[in-house]
């Protein structure tokens, strides 16, 4: 896997810090973002092409459209079992899913839930279908142990693209779905620099849930991390007009486009941190842009999105 290139940025009200942009969104040109990181090590065993994937995801899914564009490129069969029987199948997600080869199969958020904890065998059977070779389950977002020590590299390779007159006093920022990057990078970090956890919405991610991550893979002993706190929609895929106006100015100025659910929000919080001031002169920022570009397509073809 390449590295990611790291970027600095120059928001208006950082004179005494330095912030830079990790930019997991050029990271592979096909499987968008993060998903790369997370996938990757998953999939390595797979490239025989014997064994499918199923996993889970809602109707503008990052991971299952990272799955699904794995798919296609290494020659895996995928399956995606979506929330919601009124998902539109020919959004531009799933549509692109299915170009892909992905099997889609909408059901019920209720069943969704039960589906999620079932055994692969169960889900198969209520799905009606009959699989004529195996496959691996694979949780909802790519959450795995394997998916969290992968986005730990995301550390190392910050430290060493960093420049070498930067301060040691080190932030990391990173926005959460299922919050399994975050604990990646917590992990990676340990006491060697402070992750601040951006969730995209009021529910799924807390100090709790990290910790329970981090406990399963075995580290974050020293871990040393902030569950911020902000103007969080209650969908993941609400969008105020400040966030659009701020995503605008934000390609305007740096040349960078944030994706409308994860890294734009936890940009905008920045920002306004860093007119608090809440970091100590000195330290340096680093931002993590974990893709999801091609969320933009459902955005912006359903308005109503946009919440005031």
């Amino acid at each position: 896997m390449n590295n990611s290139i790291l970027q600095e940025i120059f928001p208006p009200a950082a004179a005494s810090v330095r912030v830079f942009l990790k930019r997991d969104d050029l990271l592979h040109p096909f499987i968008q973002g993060n998903k790369w990181r997370k996938l990757a090590p998953f999939i390595q065993p797979l490239l025989d092409g014997k064994t499918g994937i199923l996993s889970f995801g809602g109707a503008f899914s990052n991971h299952l459209h990272a799955l699904a564009a794995a798919g296609a490129v290494f020659g895996i069969p995928t399956i995606g079992i979506v929330r919601g029987t009124a998902a539109n199948m020919e959004n531009p997600t799933l549509s692109y899913a299915r170009r892909c080869g992905m099997d889609i199969f909408p059901v019920t958020k209720v069943l969704y839930d039960t589906l999620k904890k079932a055994d692969i065998s169960e889900v198969f059977e209520t799905i009606g279908i009959h699989p004529s070779h195996p496959y691996k389950f694979l949780p909802e977002g790519g959450d795995t142990i394997e998916a969290l020590l992968g986005c730990a590299e995301i550390v190392a390779e910050v430290k060493r693209q960093l420049p070498t007159d930067v301060g040691t006093l080190l932030y990391y920022c990173v926005p959460a779905g299922t919050g399994c990057t975050a604990a990646g990078v917590i992990a990676g970090a340990g006491a060697s620099g402070k992750t601040l956890v951006f969730p995209a919405a009021k529910y799924g991610v807390s100090h709790r849930t990290i910790m329970e991550k981090l406990t399963a893979a075995r580290c974050g002993i020293d871990a040393d991390f902030d569950i911020i706190e902000h103007n969080l929609p209650n969908k993941f895929a609400q969008m105020s007009d400040a966030l659009r106006t701020f995503i605008d100015h934000f390609q305007q100025q740096e040349g960078v486009l944030l994706d409308p659910i994860y890294t734009s929000k936890m940009m905008f919080t920045l920002y306004k941190m860093l007119e608090q001031p809440f970091f100590p002169p000195g330290s340096t920022i680093v931002a993590l842009h974990t893709g999801g570009l091609q969320g933009w397509g459902g955005m912006n073809n359903h308005p109503f999105n946009l919440t005031k």
